[in-house]
């Protein structure tokens, strides 16, 4: 991303991750209030800006109303990650033989302690995960209390769900989609491969 000032791209990686968390945009007044901004006209101006040089559009007097222009490929700028994997809903992961980089733009994270693991497929729709997503995963079983996490059951299929521990040997995760009751399972059962901590979107 080419061109955008650090202000600029952070506040386009806060809209990203918003909309992708939200599925709708952040406010003027959340912008304002995560970057500690003086005025809702010094979020304006970076919104203006964003929109001139093509990464966003927005309605005029439309609340909410911010979206993400398509982009093809990936930014050449960010945080270098190693792609370790793909996952597909109920099947077991597929780990690549020689890991490739990716460069996620302005995650703060630690890039020595995560790894990328792309999602193939729509089976994850559920999970508000699309064809084509890169989930940014801490790994390690240490997952805490509502974690996102990737878990791969009797050795094979794999999910994305939330964590939440229960009376020894059990374990419960729950799905986004609250039409889902949740599944309980002893924890012999399971391993979890590593907990979501970030997830990066191609527009296509």
């Amino acid at each position: 991303m080419k061109g955008l000032t650090e202000a600029q791209r952070g506040i386009f990686d806060f809209i990203s991750r918003f909309i992708l968390e939200h599925s709708y945009s952040p406010s003027y007044n959340e912008i304002k209030e995560h970057f500690n901004f003086a005025s809702l006209n010094a979020v304006a101006k970076h919104i203006c800006a964003l929109k001139r040089k093509g990464l966003i559009d927005k309605e005029a007097n439309c609340s909410r109303s911010i979206s993400l222009v398509a982009k093809a490929n990936l930014p050449s700028a960010g945080v270098k990650f190693p792609l370790v994997a793909s996952i597909s809903a109920g099947l077991p992961m597929f780990f690549f033989e020689e890991p490739e980089d990716v460069f996620l733009s302005a995650f703060d994270l630690d890039p020595s302690a995560c790894v990328t693991v792309q999602v193939k497929g729509d089976g994850f729709h559920d999970e508000l995960l699309a064809d084509g997503d890169y989930l940014i995963v801490k790994k390690g079983s240490m997952a805490s209390e509502g974690d996102r996490t990737i878990t791969i059951v009797n050795e094979q299929a794999v999910f994305v769900m939330q964590y939440y521990p229960l009376e020894d040997p059990y374990v419960k995760f729950i799905s986004c989609n609250k039409q889902f009751s949740p599944m309980i399972l002893q924890k012999e059962s399971i391993f979890i491969y590593g907990v979501v901590v970030g997830v990066w979107r191609v527009l296509k």
